[in-house]
């Protein structure tokens, strides 16, 4: 879509708020934008003000009218589109769109991989990322993890290939969105503070095949039957792999590549690893790149992130789990050998799947306590009377004291399995405090 000239509205200015302001402006847009709050009060007023001039900063209170006369919306992802804003916008048909929608409208002759899912994201990006460059590509990562995709296309870069982390958010605003190579790792129930089912959030993430055409290519797990009821719809090349069948992946992989300097804890790795492996093989990628970046590749930042420190436990941040699925991953990906191991677990209230009962068979004979915090910790201490030993801990500063008073020399893991809101920025800031308590900062 040509964007010059036209009326658009961007609601949330948050990172790819910002950077939608900046591409559309640069793109001769007039671009307004909206955010909860009086203006002034808004992180990055100043930078915003330059770039499009104050009377184009509304709160949402005054926004009503932008949005029944705009011709286009860019809508953040951790905006909902039942949003009041929206739902005028979309009473009036003016499309509304996410900031990758927006970014993918500029790009031209780049090689799109689109990876989504649960769990794994990010790692499984990120690692693409590194291989291709080992291989001696030039690669742009982002989307959902690190720099926003208007950001790449705003400072006019290009790359041979795009590798996009996609949430169900993001997917929700991508009508015309298409990537050469998709990948869908898992869906498990996640952000039931937005959908209602997991159905309505497995429905999110299938709009990332609703464009593909029979030249491009789909890999997925074949034992979701919420995901292949979908895509042995689909006229699509596809590549299937059981990930319940870990000995099969393991010894597909060592066919061609050596594992011996894998440094992934888990066996959930191995199957990220596949997914990658099979969507790199689309393309001529130098297998000697490939390996490399399998022997050197560390993990992401707060995805089973060992913690050094002088205590008598070894520490494990694992800041970035937000579900279920990931924490059980997590505790089941962790050798203890004839070690205990503390679980450091809670956060913010979801409004479904808030009970642990339905967990406990996962943790009781791999999990020897539980130490609760955030919001959920009375809910969660209750449940688990009489079943796991638990402490109301509340904070994390709490846990890791109570670890150290107590002389605890086994595993402490912080995989807490619920968003991170009721106290702290994001995961991010979530894992970078842990990290912080954890070394005296």
């Amino acid at each position: 879509m040509d964007v010059a000239g036209k009326k658009v509205a961007v609601l949330g200015m948050g990172l790819s708020g910002i950077w939608s302001v900046k591409l559309l402006n640069q793109k001769n847009a007039e671009v307004y934008a909206i955010n909860s709050g009086d203006p002034k009060t808004w992180t990055g007023f100043a930078q915003i003000v330059s770039i499009i001039g104050q009377e184009h900063c509304l709160s949402e209170t005054d926004a009503k009218t932008i949005f029944q006369t705009s011709n286009l919306v860019i809508l953040s992802p951790g905006i909902p589109r039942t949003h009041e804003l929206i739902q005028i916008a979309l009473a009036k048909n003016i499309p509304v769109v996410s900031e990758i929608e927006l970014g993918f409208w500029f790009l031209k002759d780049e090689k799109i991989i689109a990876v989504t899912g649960s769990n794994g994201k990010t790692t499984t990006v990120s690692m693409l990322g590194v291989m291709l460059q080992e291989a001696g590509k030039s690669v742009f990562v982002g989307g959902n993890i690190g720099t926003p995709l208007v950001q790449y296309i705003y400072e006019q870069k290009k790359c041979e290939f795009v590798v996009l982390e996609l949430s169900s958010f993001q997917l929700e605003s991508m009508p015309t969105f298409k990537a050469q190579v998709n990948i869908i790792l898992n869906v498990f129930v996640n952000h039931t503070e937005r959908y209602n089912h997991v159905a309505d959030y497995a429905k999110a993430k299938f709009n990332l095949v609703t464009n593909l055409t029979k030249d491009d290519w789909l890999v997925y797990p074949t034992n979701f039957e919420i995901i292949s009821k979908v895509v042995d719809k689909l006229d699509i090349k596809k590549i299937g792999i059981d990930t319940s069948d870990i000995d099969a992946i393991r010894t597909d992989i060592q066919g061609e590549y050596s594992l011996e300097n894998f440094k992934l804890v888990g066996t959930h790795n191995l199957s990220n690893l596949q997914f990658m492996l099979k969507a790199l093989s689309f393309f001529q990628i130098d297998k000697r790149g490939i390996q490399k970046a399998i022997d050197t590749f560390p993990g992401v930042d707060y995805r089973i992130q060992y913690e050094k420190s002088d205590d008598l436990f070894l520490c494990y941040n694992d800041a970035k789990s937000t579900n279920w699925d990931a924490t059980i991953s997590a505790v089941c990906s962790l050798d203890k050998k004839d070690k205990y191991l503390w679980l450091i677990l809670g956060g913010r209230k979801r409004c479904h799947s808030d009970s642990i009962t339905a967990q406990i068979s996962n943790f009781e004979k791999k999990v020897d306590k539980i130490l609760l915090i955030g919001e959920t910790t009375e809910q969660f201490f209750e449940e688990l009377k009489g079943k796991i030993p638990a402490e109301k801990c509340f904070t994390i500063e709490n846990c890791v004291s109570y670890a150290r008073k107590n002389k605890f020399a086994g595993i402490l893991l912080f995989s807490p399995a619920f968003p991170s809101f009721d106290q702290f920025k994001n995961y991010m800031d979530r894992g970078k405090q842990f990290h912080l308590t954890l070394v005296g900062m």
